[in-house]
């Protein structure tokens, strides 16, 4: 039988004497700061992925600056079989064409129907809207085969798909017209639906992409996250709670500890952010299930100690609390700065999740050594006396002890082969992954990537960093090489430049000669054929789209075949390199920028962050427990079950998936703390029993698995099955890192059932012999 424990004015004391106090101070702390929630909103712009210091983010805010906005509205329009070059369908397309110009902040609209073609009549050029070039099918086909930057732009190989776009101008700090423009383009979308209806025109399906589009389906999928999840994971851990306590009061308690906990999490940090990002969705699951398992030790070792020790409610109240205080403090310290080191991640909602989460698992901590040692003193719950003991546990313990070689050997060898799995994985990071394929934007993005076969859109800057430098024809040159570069380039799908522009401008002049779609020979001639160019313009077209005003740098857009980050990483490297060797002898500068371009590197940024920011916190959470049980050796043993965790899920992710992306990389820090709960846990109670109870080591092993073995596993299968809740998410994010977690911590839990306990008996080694 356990004795109650000698008082001693230690922190725990006087903590136990204060736990009013410190129960009111919180509450009045979330009160104060309540006020605070109503002025929280989610944010809908895909930027807040990527802080202001990111170098891709800068490079693409220059790139706006000297060009528009990358902002866009798209509409993808389906025919079952037909062509769209048809009359009756041409005709359509170019009245829903006109009618995309009521979308608010458009700035310019762009289709098959209203691109402007370029040819020569005579000795003039001339530029006509190719809906108005005539209706016969052959003959626009012809023409726009013929042009290298209408083939396949705006209609499919198949010329079953056509695409509208609009480009936008707006201001992005206000929230509400992303939301107004995205119910335009929605209604807008309805309203030809009937139209086509009521004409019997078979059109398939319409469909709407583009930044605003994924801004707000992001948005509302994050909210949807919110109202389907949390309260899926409070009902599963309701259920556990109940079936593992066997009390309706104990998960009563535990459910309050954590509603508050999450609520004062929110209320806590709109005092200091008001916007929340994606990643906020998943606090309120992390929070949840980190905070129950404060709670599930706590009472664990409440009904243990009135169950098999015979304690009276009272005296188990003060044990339990004399027993779990060390390590829920110690667990729920580690754990905030496991989380805290996120704020290494180069992508702000995952500074925002580790803050809040460590804010979470504060809240919960003192919570827990407050209000339930506060509450049972008033409400005790009356477990009834049981004789037996905890048998599986101590066979296990036992059964460990007599075969820990084996164990260590099999253990150390599927853990290798785990492990070696990290080398299948490949960085990759893709915005339009992130939509399960429920939502219509995702059947969009798979249509564009059926049809065209091109998906991610690069902006490629070459400044002269000159006025008028564009005209100049070591500029003009190298322009041309670039173009033959990308051409030759099977990645490339589509090329949009200002030098085919000038390619088509110089052979229209020429009688629309091939032999002349080439660059204009000097810089008068450059000059004359850009202003020729802006006159043939109709109003609200303009040469800007493609010039700065400046006439310093030109824009070459292109499309480029599915890939992941990795490829496209390649591919900008391949391209850097290859622009060197054409701008020997000049200062052209190429700048690479783009939403993909910036998804490329994030992932792979974020995971060297995370890998850095992983061994510093493991390094100072293992220093942490080596002064708080006052021995070096526990510190250092305490490295074994928090490192292989985390190295063996990867491992079997790799093997499994064979890719990571960045809501993966931040796993290695988010489940660190979370790791450390059960190893301190087990390691506190057999320090407890070697150093306190004078036991052996494998007494103590017994004494550990023993008291704290079924809360381990408790604690174990509530996180997990909290955490199993987020694979139900629609964001494949967040779907993801929830499959991670759950298997990281089932894998904890072996680690800390075999390896651990023989760690401990090794290092720990006798000096007599001891009974079993």
């Amino acid at each position: 039988m356990m004795k109650p424990s000698a008082q001693s004015p230690t922190w725990s004391d006087i903590i136990f004497k204060l736990r009013h106090l410190l129960f009111l101070g919180v509450i009045l702390l979330g009160l104060v700061t309540s006020f605070g929630i109503p002025s929280l909103y989610f944010s809908n712009d895909f930027r807040v992925y990527f802080s202001q210091e990111n170098p891709q983010l800068k490079a693409f805010d220059s790139f706006e600056e000297k060009f528009s906005s990358h902002d866009s509205v798209a509409f993808i329009l389906a025919l079952e079989n037909s062509s769209w070059l048809s009359p009756k369908y041409l005709q359509k397309l170019n009245q829903f064409t006109e009618q995309t110009w009521q979308l608010p902040a458009t700035t310019r609209v762009n289709s098959l129907t209203n691109y402007q073609y370029t040819q020569a009549e005579g000795d003039l050029i001339q530029t006509d809207a190719f809906f108005s070039l005539g209706s016969n099918v052959d003959f626009l086909r012809r023409k726009m085969l013929d042009d290298i930057q209408l083939k396949f732009t705006y209609l499919s190989p198949d010329e079953t798909v056509a695409v509208i776009q609009a480009d936008l101008e707006f201001n992005k700090s206000d929230k509400s017209e992303v939301k107004e423009i995205y119910l335009a383009a929605q209604a807008l979308q309805e309203q030809w639906n009937r139209t086509l209806l009521n004409a019997d025109l078979p059109i398939k399906e319409i469909y709407i992409v583009g930044s605003v589009v994924s801004n707000v389906t992001l948005e509302n999928a994050v909210k949807n996250d919110l109202i389907l999840l949390v309260p899926l994971s409070y009902l599963i851990i309701t259920f556990g709670l109940l079936f593992f306590l066997r009390s309706i009061k104990a998960t009563l308690i535990t459910l309050f500890i954590v509603t508050i906990s999450i609520i004062f999490t929110f209320s806590i940090f709109s005092f200091f952010k008001q916007e929340l990002t994606p990643v906020a969705g998943f606090v309120p699951s992390v929070i949840l299930t980190l905070a129950v398992a404060d709670c599930v030790h706590y009472l664990t070792s409440y009904r243990y100690l009135i169950e098999h020790e015979n304690y009276s409610p009272e005296a188990a109240n003060k044990e339990a609390y004399q027993i779990n205080f060390s390590p829920i403090s110690l667990t729920s310290v580690t754990t905030a700065i496991g989380v805290l080191f996120l704020n290494f991640s180069d992508s702000p909602p995952y500074r925002d999740l580790g803050n809040m989460v460590a804010i979470g698992v504060t809240l919960a901590w003192v919570l827990s050594i407050s209000f339930i040692p506060l509450i049972l003193a008033r409400f005790p719950i009356n477990y009834p006396v049981r004789k037996t003991k905890n048998k599986g546990m101590l066979k296990l313990s036992r059964l460990l002890a007599r075969n820990r070689v084996k164990v260590l050997i099999i253990m150390l060898g599927l853990s290798a082969i785990s492990i070696l799995g990290i080398s299948q994985l490949r960085i990759t990071e893709n915005w339009s992954q992130y939509f399960g394929e429920e939502f219509r934007l995702s059947q969009a993005i798979n249509l564009l990537k059926d049809k065209f076969n091109r998906l991610h859109r690069y902006e490629i800057v070459i400044d002269s960093q000159v006025n008028n430098g564009v005209n100049e024809p070591t500029y003009l040159n190298t322009l041309d090489q670039l173009i033959h570069y990308l051409e030759r380039q099977s990645e490339v799908k589509h090329i949009q430049s200002y030098g085919y522009i000038l390619k088509r401008l110089n052979q229209a002049m020429h009688q629309d000669s091939a032999s002349y779609f080439q660059m204009p020979e000097s810089r008068p001639l450059a000059a004359q054929y850009l202003l020729l160019y802006e006159f043939s313009l109709p109003q609200g077209l303009g040469a800007n789209a493609f010039v700065t005003f400046d006439r310093s740098a030109t824009r070459t857009s292109i499309l480029l075949e599915p890939m992941d980050s990795q490829q496209l990483l390649e591919f900008e490297t391949s391209l850097h390199d290859a622009f060197a060797t054409m701008t020997t002898g000049n200062n052209v500068k190429l700048e690479v920028s783009g939403m993909d371009n910036i998804f490329a590197h994030i992932a792979h940024r974020n995971i060297v962050q995370m890998i850095f920011g992983s061994a510093t916190a493991l390094l100072v959470i293992s220093l942490l427990i080596a002064i708080v049980l006052r021995s070096f050796k526990y510190g250092m043993i305490s490295l074994l079950p928090n490192l292989i965790p985390g190295a063996i899920a990867y491992g079997l992710w790799g093997y499994w998936f064979g890719y990571i992306d960045l809501a993966l990389s931040v796993v290695i820090c988010m489940s660190l703390g979370i790791i450390v709960d059960d190893s301190v846990h087990f390691i506190t109670k057999y320090s407890r029993a070697r150093d306190q109870l004078k036991q052996s080591s494998k007494e103590s092993l017994n004494y550990a698995f023993h008291v704290v073995g079924k809360a381990l596993v408790t604690t174990t299968v509530i996180l997990v099955a909290g955490f199993a809740t987020l694979i139900a998410s629609p964001l494949n994010p967040t779907a993801a890192t929830g499959s991670l977690l759950c298997i990281t911590l089932v894998i904890a839990l072996i680690v800390d059932f075999t390896l651990l306990p023989i760690a401990l008996m090794l290092f720990q080694k006798d000096k007599t012999k001891a009974k079993v």
